[in-house]
């Protein structure tokens, strides 16, 4: 029987033909690099028969390592130059150093009776043992549930089938995120930020919940390298592009603020034809257009999933007592029996028209400015570090080029969830994609500080 200890080898072998495929020269390089790989592949298949998956995945971990350290050695030591391809020795070492990890927390999590399946969790479960439907009318996204349909009939265990994609996709979004972000930046620092997303504690336990986070983050990642990884788009990057940010939508609805700026932003800013603007902006509303009609049908209201969100932020924040004027509240009793009691209300109305505008404000300016700090994020970084990710997000309208890092920011976290995070309701793995690009541009001023430094180091050295 497979485990995932199993897997776990298979994508570390994986990473190691990657690299040991970008440094390797042209000459013979398929029967060096096949040739390594069979013979190692048969080592690691005795000692997992001999002595189990999961020594056979630290076989695999190891054999890994001992080459980097044989190659980069060799490399860095004796021809003291770094090797060809380094980056995507980088990008596979810190793939490899994720799935290590992953494979080992979601195993303990197999053998934890305890471990229940989160509320949002069980409706996607429900949900996708209805249909199988991408655009179904639901509570949620539809999605994310209709991607586990397929699974939840072919599992025994439900509640494993659950976390199987969270698990897949908090793998892969290591080498996405690293990859997106070394083009678009630099390469050390797309290293760092993937380094960190790899060996992180709450996202390592995040991806074996069975929510959709990582998917997110991955789609976010190539919205963004299709948008900004060159300066002139194809229709082939356009078509591409609205593809994924309509399967954004349908993954998370709150999307279409930030997906809609960073869209207008490479419009005018990439040279989009007019043909091209008119697609990218109406191929992601087409796609989520049908989950719309569905909500109508089967709601009346094409947006109730957004009202009835609304009224359960209203009656956490609210009671009968502190209710604004015009807002009714239901009693203690109903909201026991249900947080989604009462008429339902639009998120416009529960941000503007049931408080003073001065109200509204202040929580803005409060949610961003905790935000931009770095507060609701789990790291236990230093104040110092937390400044320079501030700094390096405004830092960002400087340069042209990385100017779209602080508008998703804002366009991420202005309105509903600035406001959530000023009532103390905004639960963090939402502002997952946030704390990506905050991270990146911290580390991107730190890299952009060192290599000034550099060179003026240089320059001074060989003027004297």
């Amino acid at each position: 029987m497979i485990e995932i200890f199993d897997i776990a080898s298979i994508i570390i072998l994986t990473c190691l033909a990657a690299s040991w495929w970008a440094v390797s020269p042209v000459e013979n390089r398929w029967i060096k690099v096949w040739g390594g790989l069979v013979l190692i592949a048969a080592v690691v298949f005795m000692v997992r028969i001999s002595a189990g998956a999961l020594a056979g995945m630290d076989m695999t971990a190891t054999a890994m390592m001992i080459w980097l350290a044989i190659i980069l050695g060799r490399h860095l030591l004796v021809n003291h130059s770094w090797p060809q391809g380094i980056f995507i020795v980088a990008v596979s070492l810190v793939t490899a150093v994720g799935i290590y990890l992953r494979a080992d927390r979601f195993d303990q999590i197999l053998h934890d009776s305890d471990r229940q399946l989160q509320p949002d969790v069980r409706y996607y479960q429900q949900q996708a043992l209805k249909t199988s439907n991408p655009c179904a009318a639901g509570l949620k996204s539809p999605l994310w549930s209709a991607m586990h349909a397929s699974l939840l009939c072919n599992f025994a265990d439900r509640d494993l089938a659950m976390r199987i994609l969270s698990w897949s996709f908090g793998v892969l979004v290591i080498p996405i995120t690293t990859f997106a972000i070394g083009r678009l930046f630099e390469p050390i620092v797309g290293v760092i930020v993937g380094g960190t997303l790899a060996v992180d504690p709450w996202l390592i336990d995040l991806c074996c919940e069975g929510l959709r986070e990582e998917f997110g983050l991955c789609l976010w990642m190539v919205v963004v390298l299709l948008l900004f990884g060159v300066q002139r788009v194809s229709w082939r990057r356009v078509l591409a592009a609205g593809l994924t940010g309509g399967a954004l939508l349908l993954l998370r609805n709150l999307a279409i603020v930030p997906l809609a700026l960073l869209l207008v932003w490479a419009i005018t800013t990439r040279g989009w034809s007019i043909k091209q603007a008119v697609v990218g902006i109406l191929l992601p509303i087409v796609i989520v257009s049908p989950f719309y009609i569905n909500q109508w049908r089967v709601y009346g209201d094409p947006f109730a999933m957004e009202k009835r969100d609304a009224r359960y932020h209203a009656n956490l924040e609210f009671n009968m007592e502190t209710a604004p004027p015009g807002l009714s509240m239901p009693t203690v009793e109903e909201k026991k029996r249900d947080l989604y009691a009462g008429e339902p209300i639009s998120p416009v109305a529960y941000l503007l028209c049931h408080r003073s505008l001065t109200d509204f404000l202040s929580k803005q300016w409060e949610g961003l400015s905790r935000i931009v700090l770095g507060e609701p994020f789990h790291f236990q970084a230093s104040r110092w570090f937390r400044l320079i990710c501030a700094v390096g997000l405004i830092a960002t309208l400087l340069v042209k080029e990385q100017r779209f890092v602080i508008l998703f920011f804002l366009a991420s976290v202005l309105g509903i969830r600035a406001h959530l995070l000023a009532v103390n309701q905004l639960e963090q793995r939402l502002l997952l994609p946030v704390m990506v690009v905050w991270l990146t541009a911290g580390w991107w001023l730190l890299a952009s500080a060192a290599r000034w430094g550099g060179r003026r180091w240089i320059l001074s050295r060989d003027q004297k």
